[in-house]
């Protein structure tokens, strides 16, 4: 989103993004995830009234945060999915998920679960929707403009993965679209959205990364 709104910063600074399991339209995201994105704005008051803005503070205090959101009756169906894709027992070592698990470090807002839910309800990659009155006064529109991705300039290797339905395949396909000129490589691999860090065989990012740094 940074190297679309302020390209010259980010074209300057960085020289290489390499995204992991990369997510920017939710369009096509399906089950669980998709049905309770229609209720996200329900569950950022309910997350405010518990004094929750961090998702993920450090450990072991998340494991609190996570009983509190898991046990919203519209959130238990998607908790279940997403803590599958952390533990996919086709593609993903259960003793580096725990030790992944351990270690999480704080700093994902639950903003970030709105923004994304933004798009799998309008289908669309626009700026954070703040509601139509707020909009007016940020944006000038009571809509939120779409992110100018036009604008994104960053030599990019994107790492996707087929059994993710976290990052879409279709999604991807998009993202890929829409910055092709800047895509250096991408591959798309055998692997659920949170292998790229707890996969069984890592040696798809040694063989791939080491021959895309040469």
């Amino acid at each position: 989103m940074g190297a679309s709104l302020i390209p010259d910063y980010f074209t300057e600074k960085v020289n290489l993004f390499v995204g992991l399991a990369p997510v920017a339209s939710n369009a096509n995201v399906t089950g669980p995830s998709k049905e309770s994105a229609k209720y996200m704005k329900e569950i950022e008051l309910a997350l405010l009234e518990a004094k929750i803005y961090n998702l993920f503070p450090p450990m072991p205090l998340a494991m609190e945060t996570v009983l509190i959101v898991c046990d919203l009756p519209y959130l238990k169906d998607v908790c279940k999915s997403y803590l599958k894709s952390m533990n996919n027992q086709a593609v993903d070592n259960p003793q580096a998920a725990k030790t992944f698990m351990s270690n999480e470090p704080s700093g994902q807002s639950y903003r970030t679960f709105v923004y994304y839910s933004q798009s799998m309800v309008s289908g669309k990659v626009t700026l954070y929707d703040y509601g139509s009155r707020e909009n007016k006064k940020i944006y000038g529109s009571e809509e939120p403009p779409l992110l100018p991705l036009n604008n994104y300039a960053v030599p990019s290797a994107l790492f996707s993965g087929s059994l993710d339905e976290i990052a879409d395949r279709a999604d991807v396909a998009w993202l890929v679209e829409q910055i092709k000129p800047h895509v250096i490589f991408h591959k798309e691999y055998e692997l659920d959205h949170f292998s790229f860090l707890i996969a069984k065989d890592m040696s798809f990012f040694t063989e791939d990364a080491v021959n895309l740094i040469k």
